[in-house]
């Protein structure tokens, strides 16, 4: 079995995963589509990638 490691919430992890996140909407994602996905790629905790676009 394989285990997950905790979702990062360090800075630098979190702001990578923004850009990417604004990538996705600016090339025609909806929010709620790309967010879980980014998520996920990036191993970032969903609260913080939440709060960082929320503080754009």
């Amino acid at each position: 079995m394989t285990t997950r490691k905790k979702p990062s919430t360090l800075e630098g992890d979190v702001e990578a995963a923004l850009e990417h996140l604004q990538r996705l909407i600016e090339d025609g994602w909806e929010y709620p589509d790309a967010h879980p996905k980014v998520a996920l790629a990036y191993n970032v905790g969903a609260d913080a990638l939440q709060a960082a676009y929320d503080n754009l």
